[in-house]
């Protein structure tokens, strides 16, 4: 099966039935696609073989919630910015054509459609498909060793911490040092 472009690629995995089943067995991209039905992680692996012949490396993206539930799309980079293909019942969770600047906005862009779902995200991965030792394109064996590399993999949490203001600064600092002054004064006065 080939494609000829990114679209043509999500219009495949819109064609799919998207599975729910708990994941026991993860199967290659060959082996759902004969199936008629993905998970999003098998839609990756779909993904990523359709893309592989555009010239795209096969890249996932993790993310995960606080809710302890993950999600997982196809990224790619174009000239313009980050992209991602996917399946999920939910159509807020499936591709994002529009480009993003970074990995992370591509992630954040996940955010609203989780939340909608009733998940917070918290985090997201990236893993190389490459790098993999495992064939998720056509192999007929279990292949949830990929799905635990991409748990184990190296996460970055969505909500990087914004710089304090100097006002936030200095109402800090009066804090700890009003915290001070009233335990340096004997007990019997720190009602006062």
């Amino acid at each position: 099966m080939r494609v000829a472009s990114p679209l043509e690629a999500q219009a495949v995995l819109e064609g799919l039935k998207h599975s729910r089943r708990y994941l026991p067995k993860v199967r290659s991209a060959q082996v759902s696609i004969k199936s008629g039905e993905a998970t999003c992680l098998e839609a990756v692996f779909i993904a990523a073989m359709l893309m592989e012949d555009l010239g795209f490396p096969p890249k996932v993206l993790a993310l995960d919630t606080i809710d302890d539930v993950g999600h997982a799309v196809y990224m790619y980079e174009t000239k313009e910015g980050y992209r991602s293909l996917g399946r999920s019942s939910s159509p807020e969770l499936q591709a994002r054509h529009e480009p993003h600047k970074t990995v992370r906005d591509l992630a954040a862009s996940y955010r609203e459609g989780l939340r909608n779902l009733g998940y917070t995200l918290w985090r997201f991965g990236e893993l190389d498909l490459r790098d993999c030792f495992w064939d998720w394109r056509t192999s007929r064996e279990d292949l949830s060793r990929i799905q635990r590399s991409l748990t184990a993999c190296a996460h970055q949490r969505i909500d990087e911490p914004k710089p304090l203001t100097d006002e936030q600064i200095r109402d800090i600092a009066r804090s700890i040092l009003d915290q001070d002054a009233r335990q340096k004064r004997p007990y019997w006065q720190m009602g006062d």
